[in-house]
């Protein structure tokens, strides 16, 4: 199983006043090359895919011009979100992407929704069988995993949100590992279990 994995892309970014579509344009050509080169069986995308919660048109043109791509070449794709990006805009698609080879995690929320099983490469149109388990975790807000409590200084407010994200990792791992022990007892093989996110450090 090959993957590519990437983050950052900030697609639809102003640089000093100047945009990025050619350097965006050029990048998405490059990363097809090297599906092609290294025979690549699925691509994820760890967060920050747009620059801005709403991005401007070319940057969503660009964005589908990438699903449509690998999706032709038979390579699956892996999208989460970034803190730059915006969960509806990401989520409002995820539904026409899943038909075109695509995953998008827009939110973190039931453990078991950020476990994905990508696909070894297949001829387009094929299902190729299962490649890998990932936790696929996007970047986590705290209203995802805390609820406010009054009387928090910061210092503890920001430790118990350290301990709700070091929490919310152990649950999807927990779960991605009872998928994995699934699969491979129905598959009969080994296989990888990768964990991926988008984090402030």
């Amino acid at each position: 199983m090959r993957i590519l994995h990437t983050s950052d892309w900030h697609l639809g970014q102003h640089f000093m006043a100047k945009s990025r579509q050619a350097e965006h344009q050029a990048l998405i050509d490059w990363l097809l090359r090297q599906v092609e080169a290294h025979a690549v069986d699925a691509v994820l995308i760890a967060g920050d895919i747009f620059d801005t919660g709403t991005p401007p048109s070319y940057a969503r043109e660009l964005y589908s011009q990438l699903v449509v791509r690998l999706h032709g070449a038979g390579v699956a794709l892996l999208l989460l979100a970034g803190n730059h990006d915006s969960v509806a805009t990401l989520g409002e698609s995820r539904a026409l992407l899943a038909c075109l080879s695509s995953t998008v995690v827009a939110a973190a929320g039931q453990p078991e929704a950020q476990v994905v099983v990508l696909p070894k490469r297949a001829a387009p149109g094929a299902q190729g069988e299962p490649g890998c388990v990932v936790c696929a975790i996007p970047f986590i807000r705290p209203r995802d995993v805390l609820q406010s409590q009054g009387g928090q200084s910061a210092d503890d407010k920001q430790h118990a949100l350290q301990l709700a994200i070091q929490a919310h990792y152990r649950d999807v791992f927990d779960a991605a590992s009872a998928r994995r022990t699934a699969l491979e007892l129905e598959l009969g093989r080994k296989l990888p279990l990768i964990a991926t996110g988008h984090l402030t450090t």
